[in-house]
């Protein structure tokens, strides 16, 4: 059964950092009105990563890759090596899937970039593929791509940069660029891609998601993070996201996009403020099976 998905069809506000950083504030009046025997798991669940099978029908899918499964980890934001990317590095190592997808906003400085470089080598795994999109703010760090490209390299990944890569036979993987600021080329990203029948979509923000298409093409899945699920959920409030995440994206599984079913993570880490309030941070792992 798939994940409902958060918030209504409407367009969704764009999250800005004088409207976060009142939330927050409201937030923390909020808990501090709290009789003491209020349990804080239940609100304030920066740390409590959900670690949740997601299970995608797919029409036609080969017998062969029944079960194949991809660990979508995003929004990372990385600052250190801690609690929470341990629990994410030991739920990949445990469970083994064929594919890792890091969709953006893995690190929001230059400084993290060997924080990074750790946590991907610590991901990896013989016969694992661990692919990588870029987030708007690894080009608002001004991350130069080749250094980006070749840190991704070195620690057993790629990063797809508007570009495709083939698995197998059956299936082929694309990856496009930060559409937020103005990366994403999902023609470029065509060019020459061979016919596979199982075809899937990693980017950063899913905005691009519900675009009318230039070329015709559909995905089996596609996967964005960027969103943070809204990060502050207050109660009776609609969750406020980043500019990018298109006109009803927050989190979950959304199966009418126009370029095909689309699963939208929470993501790992948090910006802005350091704190989670109603929404904690995920790590889906997607089961791929035969419709």
């Amino acid at each position: 059964m798939f994940p409902t998905p958060a918030g209504p069809p409407s367009e969704v506000p764009s999250l800005s950092r004088r409207r976060l950083l009142k939330m927050a504030v409201a937030a923390m009046w909020s808990f501090a009105a709290l009789p003491p025997s209020y349990s804080v798991g239940g609100t304030f669940d920066t740390y409590a990563l959900d670690i949740h099978d997601v299970t995608v029908p797919v029409p036609g899918l080969p017998r062969h890759l029944e079960g194949f499964t991809i660990a979508h980890i995003t929004d990372t934001h990385l600052r250190e090596i801690g609690q929470l990317e341990e629990r994410v590095i030991a739920a990949v190592q445990a469970r083994e899937p064929a594919v890792v997808a890091l969709t953006g906003d893995m690190v929001s400085s230059h400084k993290a970039l060997p924080i990074l470089a750790e946590f991907c080598h610590a991901l990896t795994a013989p016969g694992r593929l661990v692919l990588a999109t870029r987030g708007n703010h690894e080009v608002w760090a001004q991350v130069p791509v080749a250094t980006l490209s070749q840190l991704y390299q070195r620690a057993g990944a790629r990063l797809l940069k508007n570009e495709y890569y083939v698995v197998d036979a059956s299936l082929t993987i694309v990856g496009t660029d930060d559409s937020v600021t103005k990366r994403y080329n999902l023609p470029a990203a065509l060019r020459g891609m061979p016919s596979t029948p199982i075809r899937i979509h990693f980017s950063h923000a899913p905005g691009v998601f519900d675009r009318t298409p230039g070329p015709a093409v559909s995905f089996a899945l596609c996967l964005a993070g960027h969103t943070h699920g809204g990060q502050i959920r207050l109660p009776f409030l609609p969750p406020y996201v980043p500019p990018g995440s298109g006109r009803r994206f927050v989190a979950g599984w959304y199966a009418d996009t126009q370029l095909g079913p689309a699963y939208v993570s929470r993501g790992v880490g948090t910006t802005a403020i350091p704190l989670r309030l109603n929404c904690p941070p995920e790590l889906p792992f997607l089961r791929l099976t035969r419709a």
